[in-house]
């Protein structure tokens, strides 16, 4: 029941000792990055050729453009285990509960959380019943905490 398709950026592998933890995290950060049309500052970037030229082409280099302009390359993992999780926290990009506030002289959107009833049902219609969904929602919880640190950037 759980949509198998990945974005380009992330990708399934499985779990093995000793790899580094906060692969939920990660995940949710990218997606929160998605979501809002950014790149995340924090991942290498990289132009691509048809860019380079247009930046030669207005007389400014390679070297002259900020950090996390360009499209990345790197690709965020999501372990097998992780994966109901993840893709119930995409499948609930329509359950955020956001308010409007205005801050400095401009409106800006604060997102509070996610909507535990939505989330509830996005989870019941998606998971198999063999699903342990307490894990799921805890994973849930991780990845919003952390989605939460990224749309908030604008309103701090």
């Amino acid at each position: 029941m759980v949509p198998r398709r990945r974005p380009e950026c992330l990708r399934a592998g499985g779990h093995r000792p000793g790899r580094p933890p906060g692969k939920l995290k990660a995940a949710a950060r990218a997606l929160a990055f998605i979501w809002t049309g950014r790149a995340d500052p924090e991942r290498a970037s990289r132009l691509d050729a048809a860019t380079l030229s247009q930046f030669a082409a207005l007389g400014i280099e390679a070297d002259e453009v900020p950090a996390g302009e360009g499209s990345s390359d790197e690709v965020v993992e999501v372990w097998n285990e992780h994966w109901d999780s993840y893709a119930v926290f995409r499948a609930c990009a329509t359950q955020w509960k956001v308010a409007s506030i205005h801050v400095g002289g401009k409106t800006v959107l604060s997102y509070l959380g996610l909507d535990y009833p939505g989330v509830e049902a996005v989870m019941r219609n998606l998971l198999p019943e063999t699903s342990d969904r307490s894990r799921v929602f805890l994973d849930v919880m991780v990845m919003e905490a952390e989605a939460l640190l990224v749309l908030n950037e604008d309103a701090a």
